[in-house]
């Protein structure tokens, strides 16, 4: 069963993994990483459904993305979910103040 609560706390620990591996991240770099990482959270339908369902998605007329079938409605609600509980400039700023006191 997904839970979203869950897939927000380890969604932000790809992130800042993302970050104290990489060179020079910017925001820009951190949506990219977010598509990826959505991408692959949608690859099988038992867990689009699964998605979908935990997030209460069952509006697809306002998203973002053209929603025609099970993986883009879970993509485009873990997309939403993320952009309203996410604030990736935070993320980028935190995760590069731990690495400089360290």
């Amino acid at each position: 069963m997904f839970n979203k609560y869950l897939w927000l706390n380890e969604q932000i620990e790809s992130l800042q993994e993302y970050i104290r591996t990489s060179e020079d991240v910017t925001v820009d770099d951190l949506y990219e990483q977010l598509h990826i990482d959505i991408d692959n959270d949608c690859i099988y339908y038992a867990d689009c459904f699964d998605i979908i369902k935990g997030l209460g998605f069952t509006d697809f007329k306002d998203t973002e993305f053209q929603v025609t079938n099970v993986s883009e409605a879970a993509y485009a609600a873990l997309y939403e979910y993320a952009m309203e509980n996410i604030d990736f400039q935070d993320v980028l700023e935190q995760t590069l103040r731990e690495g400089d006191e360290e």
